[in-house]
């Protein structure tokens, strides 16, 4: 059995630079996912979506705040784990994601740069894949469109190792507080 881009659905819609909530279009994912309310160094985020490789599934996870600069350069350390199914063959998929981001987030326009490791398994093989991700964006008021990218190396046991890429675009609304 081969687990087509299961790594590559959610959580990146957790992983984006945002403080609100994201739709998240590309290839090869379409995801909708944000953080919940709440102030300090520590939120909490969910998020649903579906990739190309036929996977459906959901995740959550915190991200905790290391750095945030009033100049708006941030550093977060953020973790997900989710579950869901590959269709049209039903089987169960299990995936987790870390990830370290810096970056600016400023009113009008964003930028930072992700080393994020989302891994996945349909318990019949697991995915690995070490991707490097940059986002850019810009926004007024409560919205904001912007787009990522993501390359790197792929591991599965037991195979050769593959390059991965993606890329995003990434609608995003932050509510007033």
């Amino acid at each position: 059995m081969i687990l087509v881009a299961a790594a590559w659905a959610e959580p990146v819609a957790l992983r984006a630079p945002a403080d609100g909530w994201v739709i998240v279009g590309g290839l090869p994912e379409l995801g909708v996912g944000g953080w919940l309310p709440g102030k300090g160094p520590v939120r909490w985020g969910v998020a649903m979506g579906g990739n190309t490789g036929g996977t459906l599934d959901v995740a959550a996870g915190p991200r905790w705040t290391l750095v945030d600069r009033p100049s708006g350069f941030t550093v977060e350390l953020g973790a997900a784990l989710g579950a869901g199914a590959r269709i049209p063959a039903p089987a169960p998929v299990v995936e987790g994601a870390l990830w370290l981001g810096a970056g600016w987030r400023r009113p009008g326009w964003y930028a930072g740069l992700d080393i994020a490791v989302p891994a996945a398994t349909d318990f019949d093989e697991v995915r690995v894949p070490l991707l490097v991700e940059p986002w850019v964006g810009l926004g007024g008021g409560e919205w904001s469109v912007g787009l990522g990218a993501g390359v790197g190396q792929v591991l599965v046991p037991g195979e050769l190792a593959a390059v991965a890429a993606r890329w995003s675009l990434v609608v995003g609304w932050t509510p007033a507080r």
